[in-house]
C-alpha cells in the first residue's frame, strides 16, 4: 500500500452570491488592485489515505465529499489525488 493525499476543493455554486468573496474583492480594490475582477472563497480539505492505487483514493474521497464534506445544494467540488511522497 502507498500513502496518497486527496485534496477536495469545495466552492459555492457559481449562481449563488458569495458574500465573503465580494467583501474580499472590495478590500483588494481598496489596495489598488483594480485589475482583479472577481473573488470567490471556498474550502480545501486534505485527506491522507493509505490505499493500493489512486482510483481507490478517488473513490474514498468522492464518498466522503458526498456523504459528509459537501452540501450539494450550495456547493460544488473537485478532487485531486497525489502520491504523498511527491508533496
Amino acid at each position: 500500500m502507498k500513502n496518497f493525499v486527496a485534496i477536495i476543493h469545495i466552492m459555492p455554486h457559481q449562481v449563488l452570491l458569495d458574500p465573503a468573496g465580494k467583501a474580499t474583492l472590495q478590500a483588494i480594490h481598496k489596495l489598488g488592485f483594480e485589475n482583479v475582477l472577481d473573488t470567490r472563497i471556498g474550502k480545501r480539505i486534505e485527506l491522507t489515505v493509505q490505499a493500493n492505487d489512486s482510483e481507490q483514493v478517488q473513490e474514498i474521497a468522492q464518498q466522503l465529499a458526498n456523504q459528509l464534506l459537501v452540501n450539494p445544494i450550495v456547493e460544488t467540488f473537485s478532487i485531486e489525488v497525489l502520491l504523498a511522497e511527491n508533496i
